[in-house]
């Protein structure tokens, strides 16, 4: 259900905040709810009654940013950032890249969940997710509006300038 109305919002959103702020802002929002997932099990002993009503609405927000964010602004970033020449090899290992990540973390939830609950889980999202927000803060660049190859050319004379 989340998916349906979060990605034609998702859509329009990465028109708005461009590919570079809908990634910033899912990776921040990602972190902080899970963040509130972990003090929401934290304070399950002291407040029991509220702390369910908190993770389901923690969970809800999770689920819709990374939709909203992620679901369309890393396709069409992805489309954007690689060369003419090489854009096709570039997508092609990019979801290469996706679906082995997804199907590592598909295998592995459910032994770190059998082994330490649904905590640790929370917490290694939201560090990945903290760390994705400085990763995607120092080196992705916005490609709302501009000419592909005006990227291009930016990208090339970082990549020369990280070099030298």
């Amino acid at each position: 259900g989340v998916r349906v109305v979060a990605s034609p919002l998702g859509i329009m959103l990465m028109d708005g905040l461009g590919r570079r702020g809908c990634l910033l802002l899912g990776t921040f929002g990602t972190s902080c709810s899970m963040l509130a997932l972990v003090a929401t099990h934290s304070l399950k002993a002291c407040m029991p009654a509220c702390t369910a009503s908190f993770a389901v609405v923690g969970l809800l927000v999770s689920s819709a940013l990374f939709e909203l964010c992620f679901g369309a602004a890393s396709y069409t970033l992805v489309s954007e950032l690689f060369p003419q020449q090489r854009r096709q090899q570039g997508i092609a290992w990019s979801h290469v890249c996706n679906y082995t990540v997804k199907a590592f973390a598909v295998q592995i939830f459910p032994l770190v969940l059998s082994i330490g609950g649904p905590l640790p889980i929370w917490c290694i999202f939201a560090v990945v997710n903290a760390a994705g927000f400085i990763v995607v803060f120092r080196i992705v660049p916005e490609t709302l509006g501009r000419n592909l190859e005006d990227v291009e050319r930016e990208l090339e004379a970082e990549w020369a300038q990280r070099k030298a």
